[in-house]
């Protein structure tokens, strides 16, 4: 017996199981065991081949459980990655947040310490006001007294010439 590939007219491959001695090919091909569904680019492993003849209750309920037990345990396999993408975008978010806390709470302080700042100067300024003012005040008394100290320099000079 030889096999050899042929190609049917959707394009899969299948092993021709016999060729009959006078070179004739026999009018049933063997099921591709890679490949679940004829019209599907779907491929299975080797390892798990597709049956195409029916099979008994007892082997149907088994590939029955058999499947379900993949289908949970890709279920699973999910859920685990799942879980882990939350957990890695939990830890992602708790770390942005204390990003953004430390940025607000420096922002804060800034803020404070130019209040803080302002505060001072302003405090500064009304000194510096008060006592230009005090100065001011002074520097009036002081023309003042020096006006009163001319005019009496002038009234004892006249006075001087008065008497000579």
């Amino acid at each position: 017996m030889a096999y050899s590939p042929a190609k049917d007219h959707l394009g899969s491959s299948f092993k021709v199981s016999a060729t009959y001695s006078d070179g004739l090919i026999p009018s049933f091909l063997e099921y591709p065991k890679h490949k679940p569904f004829l019209n599907s680019d779907l491929r299975r492993s080797i390892n798990r081949p597709v049956f195409a003849y029916p099979e008994s209750n007892s082997n149907a309920i088994l590939s029955a459980l058999k499947n379900l037990q993949e289908k949970i345990r890709k279920l699973e396999l999910e859920r685990t990655k799942a879980e882990e993408n939350l957990k890695h975008l939990s830890k992602e978010t708790s770390e942005y947040k204390k990003v953004l806390q430390s940025e607000r709470r420096q922002k804060d302080s800034t803020k404070t310490e130019v209040a803080k700042q302002n505060r001072d100067l302003s405090s500064q300024l009304s000194a510096a006001e008060s006592r230009c003012g005090l100065l001011e005040k002074q520097l009036e008394y002081m023309r003042k007294m020096v006006q009163n100290a001319e005019m009496e320099r002038s009234t004892l000079l006249q006075k001087q010439v008065n008497i000579l």
